[in-house]
């Protein structure tokens, strides 16, 4: 297994074949999705650039490499998004005014998971990818969810800084601790098990964890100052389909400066 260090951007390898989704920033400080096709090399817009008030945030593809779905906040709220790969047909997956963020694609394609605080509390709820009412996935508290490869399970973190993934069947039932390490936006699940970035680690680590064995695996040891771009709080990890390259998002370099105004009012 091979593990790459990227310097920004926040987003899921696609499936083979597919070419790849980033955040573009422009000088007005607006985001669109762009597709970055990693066979030519290029970087190009699909279709008609999309006009964002906010960075697109958590982008993934879906299983048949045709649609894009993220969370922006274009409309009040963190909303939900689903986009053709072709840049036309932007919907919102949630169209209500609470909270909603992580989304992530269920195996068949149609189903969106997210974490919403619509019931008072932060739960894992599904929608449809289609468009239609969303169906609350835990009860005692998960944010940000995947599905397992083989369609039977929902794995799921609870909130940043809470240590720990669960899970929960697809069609409902109890809700278990599979692992008490791993927190939000440092992990995934694979075909064999989950990876992990373990920021407590001195120095951090990313670690395989596996389901049926409940063996753990050191795959990389990162640099000691090795810090997540945007800090720990956004996700910074994801595996390619075929599960040898791990993608790694770190802040090269972090700095802040002083500037005196003169006659501000």
């Amino acid at each position: 297994m091979r593990v790459n260090a990227a310097k920004t951007g926040d987003t899921l390898p696609p499936p083979k074949g597919s070419p790849l989704a980033v955040p573009d920033c422009t000088p007005l400080i607006r985001f669109g999705v762009f597709q970055l096709d990693v066979r030519a090399g290029e970087l190009r817009k699909s279709g008609r650039k999309i006009r964002l008030q906010e960075q697109p945030f958590q982008i993934l593809w879906s299983p048949d490499g045709n649609r894009i779905t993220f969370e922006s906040s274009k409309e009040a709220q963190k909303t939900i998004y689903v986009i053709d790969r072709d840049g036309k047909s932007l919907r919102r997956v949630t169209t209500d005014r609470f909270a909603n963020g992580r989304p992530s694609w269920s195996k068949d394609g149609a189903w969106i998971y997210f974490g919403s605080d619509r019931s008072g509390t932060w739960q894992v709820w599904k929608a449809p990818a289609r468009g239609g009412q969303p169906v609350q996935v835990t009860m005692n508290g998960g944010r940000e969810a995947f599905e397992s490869p083989d369609g039977k399970y929902v794995y799921y973190a609870k909130t940043e800084g809470v240590a720990g993934i669960w899970r929960v069947p697809v069609e409902g039932g109890e809700e278990t601790l599979v692992l008490n390490r791993g927190t939000m936006n440092h992990w995934t699940v694979m075909e064999q098990g989950m990876c992990f970035l373990d920021p407590d680690a001195k120095p951090p680590v990313i670690q395989f964890f596996d389901i049926a064995t409940r063996r753990l695996t050191t795959v990389a040891v990162l640099p000691k100052d090795g810090v997540p771009a945007g800090g720990w709080g956004f996700p910074a990890i994801a595996v390619s389909p075929d599960a040898r390259t791990i993608l790694y998002v770190q802040a090269a370099r972090t700095e802040s400066h002083i500037q005196l105004v003169k006659n501000f009012r």
